[in-house]
């Protein structure tokens, strides 16, 4: 979008000024969707065809993205009092709730403010359990805050959608071997193994019993 590219030239003035343009635009098509299924419920004795909620979803969520958009840019160019008020702005408008407050979770431990991103972060997975980067980001969070149980919790969510799960698990490996405690990694590592081998990822499960022999604790991956 002329959002995120100007935002990325570093041109934030030109990026709010598409912002507010996709705004009013969207807002002017929502208004104009809802005038049209007023009629249409009219014409057809209070019936519509086909569902008002879904006709409505694609300019609300064309409006959430907008946001989300926005809200990013801001706080990659260190605006982020800004930023906050746009993505709060946009929660409640669309399907993007769930990323809305990952990305104000983020915003939040940037600025030092670890209760409140926690409050968000659950507040993202709490809407979406099925959303790995905030599953994640709760997770390496909590870890930071030595809740290591809850924290190996939120990672092995994090592993659950099967495209995805290789990716995280890298992630989170790292997050342990900056922990280094090897109790703990060795607990999540053989969680996780348990998990890659119920659902027959042997890629996966390959990966943490190799890495289980580097570390010398192969015989108790089991």
């Amino acid at each position: 979008s002329l959002i995120l590219l100007y935002a990325m030239c570093g041109e934030t003035e030109k990026s709010a000024a598409a912002f507010q343009t996709a705004v009013a635009r969207i807002s002017e098509e929502d208004r104009e969707e809802q005038a049209k299924l007023a009629a249409e419920r009219r014409n057809t004795g209070g019936t519509a065809p086909g569902s008002p909620a879904k006709c409505l979803s694609a300019p609300s969520t064309r409006l959430a993205q907008a946001h989300l958009n926005f809200g990013l840019a801001l706080m990659e160019h260190g605006k982020l009092d800004q930023a906050e008020r746009v993505l709060r702005e946009g929660l409640g408008v669309g399907s993007l709730d769930p990323q809305l407050y990952n990305a104000l979770g983020a915003l939040a431990q940037r600025q030092n403010q670890m209760e409140k991103a926690l409050g968000y972060y659950r507040q993202a997975v709490k809407t979406k359990p099925d959303f790995p980067l905030a599953q994640y980001n709760l997770g390496r969070l909590l870890f930071s805050r030595s809740q290591f149980g809850d924290a190996e919790d939120h990672f092995l969510l994090a592993l659950d959608p099967e495209p995805q799960a290789g990716q995280f698990l890298d992630q989170i490996l790292s997050v342990y071997a900056q922990g280094q405690n090897q109790n703990h990694t060795l607990g999540f590592m053989r969680h996780a193994h348990r998990l890659f081998a119920e659902r027959k990822q042997e890629i996966l499960t390959a990966r943490i019993e190799h890495l289980a022999r580097i570390l010398g604790v192969g015989e108790r991956l089991i």
